[in-house]
């Protein structure tokens, strides 16, 4: 079977609506390589997986449209960091 390759910068997938659901980034500019899968609140309720490029580090996200997050992603040393915001605004890191 004959390989095929597709390439592009950014490819954005779209519900029966028109909405963007989910968009693969390729990285480049301002924007680093990753996915990004959107709720029905489009990006206020997503999940995002990347890899910055001024660490190299591994980076994942997610949100709600209530403002509460978790990241998840190392810090420069490679120690693993968790950082938690609640719905109040606070954040909360978990140290290892």
């Amino acid at each position: 079977m004959e390989e095929r390759t597709i390439q592009a910068r950014s490819i954005e997938l779209v519900d029966e609506r028109g909405e963007t659901s989910l968009v693969l980034e390729g990285g480049g500019g301002d924007h680093e390589p990753g996915i990004i899968v959107y709720g029905p609140d489009g990006p206020l309720s997503a999940v995002t997986i990347l890899v910055r490029r001024d660490t190299g580090m591994p980076y994942i996200m997610a949100n709600t449209p209530a403002g509460t997050a978790v990241l998840f992603t190392f810090e420069p040393d490679g120690t693993p960091a968790i950082y938690l915001r609640g719905p109040d605004g606070n954040e909360r890191t978990i140290d290892f």
